[in-house]
């Protein structure tokens, strides 16, 4: 599959690698699309997320708990179905964590207050604007859904 941004519907905001880091525990997080590799993804059959800039990373719930609130980073793939690093773009949009029924997806929270928006990052930018990415709840007003 050929490298595509994964934007957020209705918002001028893509996922993007914190810093354009290489190395595990490389951020998840939504920023402005400006075209560099680090907003570049793959997702292949086995729903591993992978950015073009550091193909041997991806995405990945921190830690491996598949609850609210759990981080998203960007991780070496641990082979084989990774319940922690397989996701999907659903027909509503939402990037699912596959493991969790798809009851967990992508959005954008505080983790000490999930109805709480991430300040931004970026004068002038949307307030999600490098917030970092964690699980959440489908029915959460931080849910996002995204777009290839």
């Amino acid at each position: 599959m050929a490298e595509q941004v994964l934007a957020v519907r209705g918002l001028d905001l893509v996922l993007d690698v914190r810093g354009a880091r290489r190395k595990r525990g490389a951020v998840a997080m939504t920023f402005p699309p400006h075209g560099e590799p680090n907003q570049l993804f793959t997702l292949n059959g086995r729903g591993r997320l992978s950015p073009m800039h550091a193909p041997q990373l991806c995405l990945d719930v921190k830690g491996g708990n598949l609850v609210e609130g759990a981080e998203l980073i960007f991780w070496t793939w641990k082979g084989g179905d990774s319940d922690n690093q397989a996701f999907a773009i659903d027909g509503d949009g939402f990037l699912a964590a596959t493991a969790s029924g798809g009851g967990g997806v992508v959005g954008a929270t505080d983790a000490a207050n999930e109805s709480r928006l991430v300040a931004g990052t970026v004068p002038g930018a949307d307030p999600l604007c490098g917030g970092p990415l964690r699980l959440c709840a489908r029915s959460s007003a931080n849910a996002l859904r995204w777009d290839w």
